[in-house]
């Protein structure tokens, strides 16, 4: 595609007609409040800027109130933007021991972005929350009695679940999108 030139001096009316683009790819989407399409915009921009900032950044925490409301197609949307493809997609783990192994493959393959998709208990994992204040990665090599060295962990992290249930470790690194359908 065409991509616009950017102009040296941005201007607030730059910034506020790039923000009706992207708002327009989501326009159908049932945001609960305002407040979820600002932390729709925060999931979007992290990868975009993520090896811009020293530090972890948050696990985005999407979550509706029904089955069939766009929860995974709205993170896909993030996918398309920043890679051109569908976020890679993971199940939750039966318990931190395989979270850990899940996160040191995640780290040692180098994936930016990684949704755990359709949550169905509470997200519990001591693990992801230490991944998500974290930017480098020490666990055992599974099949050896080895441990990785520091690898950098910088994975944008998205879950996906219906009426989602934090522990109360992951809240705190938790930003939350709600989606809220009327329908079926």
């Amino acid at each position: 595609c065409d991509m616009p030139s950017i102009p040296e001096n941005i201007t607030k009316a730059d910034v506020r007609s790039a923000v009706d683009v992207l708002t327009e790819a989501v326009a159908d989407f049932p945001f609960e409040t305002a407040d979820h399409l600002a932390a729709w915009f925060a999931a979007l921009l992290t990868p975009l800027a993520r090896y811009a900032f020293d530090g972890p950044a948050p696990l985005f925490a999407v979550d509706a109130n029904s089955q069939g409301s766009g929860k995974g197609l709205l993170v896909d949307v993030i996918g398309h933007i920043v890679r051109g493809r569908e976020i890679a997609k993971s199940t939750e783990s039966a318990n931190d021991v395989e979270m850990a192994k899940k996160i040191t493959s995640i780290a040692i393959s180098g994936e930016p972005l990684i949704t755990i998709d359709n949550v169905s208990r509470r997200l519990n994992y001591p693990s992801l929350d230490a991944a998500l204040t974290a930017t480098t990665w020490n666990e055992r090599i599974l099949g050896k009695s080895e441990m990785t060295e520091g690898i950098p962990l910088y994975t944008t992290w998205y879950c996906t679940g219906n009426n989602l249930q934090l522990h109360r470790d992951t809240v705190r690194r938790a930003l939350h999108i709600r989606l809220n359908s009327n329908v079926e």
